[in-house]
């Protein structure tokens, strides 16, 4: 390698560490953070994230589930659904993150507790 590639991938290893450093310093906290949990598109329920371990059951007439708030993100610990797709996501934590199970019609998104709902004005009506 010449000197120049070496300056190179110095570089650019510079700029991925910083890039890393700044998302980690600007992630929101779990405390700024909650779940919304819809059922058939209405709103079932919010909750605060939290790193204490709450387990939320859902039983409505498209099955059962269980959510679980833990370690600053929510994962689906139980569900009824045939096909387990809910299951296979796994834990999530980041914002705009989602849980679906469609066969029970039911979702969970992370957002920030700072986002408001849109308003339309007179104009974009």
């Amino acid at each position: 390698m010449k000197k120049g590639d070496k300056i190179l991938i110095v570089l650019i290893l510079i700029i991925g560490v910083s890039f890393l450093g700044y998302k980690h310093l600007t992630k929101e906290t779990s405390t700024d953070m909650k779940i919304q949990i819809y059922i058939d598109s209405k709103l079932y329920k919010e909750e605060i994230i939290t790193n204490k371990d709450k387990k939320i059951e859902i039983d409505n007439e498209y099955g059962h589930n269980i959510v679980h708030i833990h370690d600053g993100g929510v994962s689906m610990l139980e569900s009824d659904c045939d096909n387990k797709v809910c299951l296979d996501t796994g834990f999530i934590e980041g914002k705009n993150e989602m849980i679906v199970c469609l066969p029970h019609k039911l979702f969970i998104q992370i957002v920030s507790n700072e986002d408001k709902k849109v308003e339309v004005d007179a104009v974009s009506n």
